[in-house]
Order: C-alpha cells, then structure tokens, then sequence
C-alpha cells in the first residue's frame, strides 16, 4: 500500500495537469502539452524508395541512387484523419531525392518535391484529402521556372508538372523570354537573337551531332546550370522533334561530348523555318565547376536543326551520336541555351 502511494505522488511530482494543459517536469505548464527535459521520437534511416507511415517521424535517407519517398494517402475527416502529422525527412546521399505526395494530391500546390544532397523538408498535413494536402513547414525551395511559367498564361504548366525533374518541356515563345528575365542570373549562349530569327539556310543531316560556332559563343561558363534551350529547325520541315539531345564537353570544341539531361520526347509535327522552346524542368545538373563547357546538339531526324551560313568562327558535325565530331564549317547552328549560376528550383 505503501509502495502504491509513493508512486501516486511521484507520478503526480513528474506529470502534472489541468483539463487543458499537461506538463511533464513541468508543474505549472502553460501550453496544453509542456515538456521541460528531453524526449524523442520516431527515427528511420531507409536507403532505397519507401512509402512513409504512422510510425514515422524522422526519415533519413543514405541511399547509392535517385529515389523516391511517398507519403501516405489523406483520410477523410474524422476516425483516422491525420491533420497536423508532421515529417521531418533529410537526404544523407549524393543522389535526388523525391518526395510524392499520394495520387493527385500535392505539397504546397505541388506533386512533389526534390531534395538534393544534403536538404531537409519538414512538412505537416493539413487535414485536407485531395489538392494541398501538405504544406512545408521548412526545407522546401519553390520552383522558380515553375513560378515563371505561371507568371505568363501558364500555357505549359500542365506538361510542366506531369514531367519527371531533368526532362525538356515544350513551352511558348512567350515563356521562354520570362525565363530569360526572371530567373535570377539566367544569361543567353549560343546562337544570337537576330540569328534565331533569320531564315535558315538549310538543315543538317539525320543522325548528326552539330556543335556552336564559337564565334556566336559556343561555351557555356563554369558551374551554370542550363535550363532551357530554343532551336530553329531547317528550311525543310522535320518529322517531329523527338530524339534531340543537348551535349556538353568541357574539354575541347571537337572532343568530349556527353548528353546533358534525357532526350527530347515532344513528337508533335514541326514546321521548319520555325523557332521551338524548351525548358528543362528542375535541372539537377550544372557544368563542371573550373571549366567552360562547349555545346553541341544531336539531332536524330534531319532539318531538327538549321543553319545560317554566316558566323566566322568554326563548327564542328558529324554523323552520328558521337563524342568526337570532326568536320569543321563556318555555318552558324541556329541553337541557344538560357543558362545561370544560381539554383532556383
């Protein structure tokens, strides 16, 4: 009985409340939950793509690959709706890591979010079972090419947000230009603006890979991150625009090449003598850090890409996805890339 009592009161000394307000170490609290010591919660730490549940809190990830966390489906109010649940989730690798929110359902407006090496999101749910069914709490850097997009009529918002990250989106003319003045630090390289607009001389060849004249400035500089690309096709009208790659080199004008970002999937007809707009959705990948990187285009189907015979500088092409095109030129290739030094997204 003895044993009873004194438990009793040691509860009562450590836990102390009122209807409204519970303190542990606390005998005064002033908040409905009050903890004065330390306490701890859920940790995990997952290394390959996982759905979150009730049981977690903090989710780190250590994985040797680009994965994905999902978080758990909302439930409709009442018994098992879970407004106000928070995660904390940390990616410890080196690779992307994104966060899916479940279905149709969105963080801050949007279906996902990316986590680079060594970012944090903490985020909450509001309760809601369909739209913003999370919001970011902290850790969460908006996307700005996303933001500028929906500056204009947001005409490409749609295949924006159903592209995975490092995939070119077909955007407007329009679009492309608010890239180019809003996106901090964002510079055009490449083919001049008169140049995009002249009448191409003609297109080159199926399966080619074609570099800038380095007198229109074929390089792009140290540590800038590419984020959109316009291409004017030739003077006859290619199949479609499928297939299309950027490439860099940071080696040489004629050596080195490798693709940057996936390939181009826009199958839609293409007129030539016309101007197409990309932008390359949440570009993970930047130039190499102390060298300038040359560009270059590889074209799958013929008069993707045209050319003005002016320039005065030297292009190099050859058939084929090639690391080494060999043939110099004096054509000017009717490609541009909008790139900066600054993340954004």
């Amino acid at each position: 009985m003895k044993k009873i009592i004194f438990y009793s009161l040691l509860f009562f000394t450590v836990l102390r409340g009122s209807a409204q307000n519970i303190g542990i170490n606390d005998t005064d609290p002033g908040s409905t939950l009050s903890v004065n010591g330390s306490w701890s919660a859920g940790y995990m730490n997952v290394t390959s793509s996982y759905t979150l549940t009730g049981s977690d809190y903090v989710v780190v990830f250590s994985g040797s690959a680009n994965e994905t966390l999902t978080l758990p489906a909302a439930l409709a109010a009442g018994n098992g709706n879970f407004k106000g649940r928070v995660y904390k989730i940390k990616n410890n690798s080196n690779f992307q890591l994104k966060v899916d929110a479940a279905g149709a359902e969105s963080i801050n407006g949007e279906d996902m979010a990316i986590l680079q090496s060594g970012a944090m999101l903490e985020i909450i749910s509001t309760g809601l079972v369909s739209g913003t069914t999370w919001e970011a709490l902290s850790g969460l850097q908006e996307d700005a090419l996303r933001k500028t997009l929906q500056l204009g009529s947001c005409a490409s918002c749609a295949a924006y947000n159903a592209a995975n990250s490092d995939s070119w989106v077909e955007i407007t003319k329009a679009e492309y230009q608010l890239l180019l003045f809003s996106i901090p630090g964002a510079e055009a390289f490449g083919a001049t603006a008169a140049s995009m607009s002249s009448s191409s001389s003609d297109g080159f060849p199926s399966s080619a890979t074609i570099t800038q004249n380095f007198a229109n400035g074929s390089t792009l500089p140290p540590g800038h991150y590419p984020l959109a690309l316009s291409i004017r096709t030739g003077f006859y009208p290619p199949s479609n625009m499928t297939g299309l790659h950027l490439k860099l080199s940071n080696s040489s004008q004629s050596a080195g090449y490798a693709m940057f970002g996936l390939p181009f999937s826009s199958a839609l007809p293409a007129a030539g003598q016309t101007t197409y707009y990309f932008v390359l959705k949440r570009p993970s990948l930047r130039t190499a850090i102390g060298n300038y990187s040359n560009m270059a285009i590889y074209q799958s189907s013929s008069s993707q890409l045209g050319y003005i015979q002016a320039g005065g500088g030297t292009m190099y092409f050859s058939n084929g996805n090639t690391a080494y095109p060999s043939n110099p030129t004096s054509y000017t290739p009717l490609f541009q890339v909008l790139a900066t030094g600054y993340r954004s997204w």
